[in-house]
């Protein structure tokens, strides 16, 4: 809600001052402004702050673009005649340490939460060592599913995993791929000069022979 609101004063201040910027250059192209009147000290200085004033909203508008607003700092677990129950994010965040804590192989190294539309996400950044990471996710989720309803009574819309760390165990069998990869090229490599050569050369003695029966 902070967020939004300081979004929305950035808005109309940039919007203000370039309003009037705009007024001021026009009243002054038609007339209504003597240019001379902008070489007084006070006037310059009046415009310089509204310049600075508006670099700064100008700025803070687009940093805020690129900052993750739909973060989430806490969570309605309820809600029942006009009143509700929240969760912190450091409460859930917890929650999701101590769950994956005793995981083997998994080191859970980031949390957020995100609103959408639809619901919270829930997303979580993990480090993955000798495990399996499909079989390893899905685990994971049926883990922090079970967890945050029987601890909250809460479900996440989504819970989403990326994997920001990978220490596999699997050794290729280079022999195995090698013969295989063999085997495939050998479907699908060209015929060599000689071979064509020589079936054109079949194929030629065989119209003779036929034409040759038929006389």
């Amino acid at each position: 809600m902070r967020k939004k609101l300081f979004d929305k004063v950035l808005s109309v201040a940039s919007t203000l001052i370039a309003l009037i910027f705009v007024v001021i250059l026009l009243v002054t192209i038609f007339g209504g402004i003597d240019v001379k009147d902008f070489e007084n000290t006070l006037v310059k200085g009046l415009f310089v702050a509204f310049a600075v004033i508006y670099l700064a909203t100008s700025i803070g508008a687009m940093i805020y673009v690129f900052v993750d607003s739909d973060a989430l700092k806490d969570v309605i677990l309820n809600s029942e005649n006009g009143s509700n129950t929240r969760s912190s994010a450091a409460v859930i965040k917890k929650i999701v340490k101590k769950s994956m804590s005793d995981v083997e192989g998994v080191k859970c190294q980031k949390i957020g939460l995100v609103s959408t539309e639809y619901g919270v996400r829930l997303k979580v950044a993990i480090k993955i060592t000798g495990r399996d990471i499909q079989q390893t996710s899905i685990y994971l989720k049926c883990l922090l599913e079970d967890t945050f309803l029987k601890t909250l009574g809460y479900k996440f819309y989504s819970i989403d995993f990326k994997i920001s760390s990978l220490k596999s165990d699997y050794v290729p069998k280079k022999e195995a791929i090698e013969a295989k990869a063999k085997k495939i090229y050998e479907t699908i490599k060209p015929e060599d000069d000689s071979t064509q050569i020589e079936t054109a050369a079949v194929e030629q003695e065989t119209v003779v022979e036929q034409s040759d029966s038929e006389e």
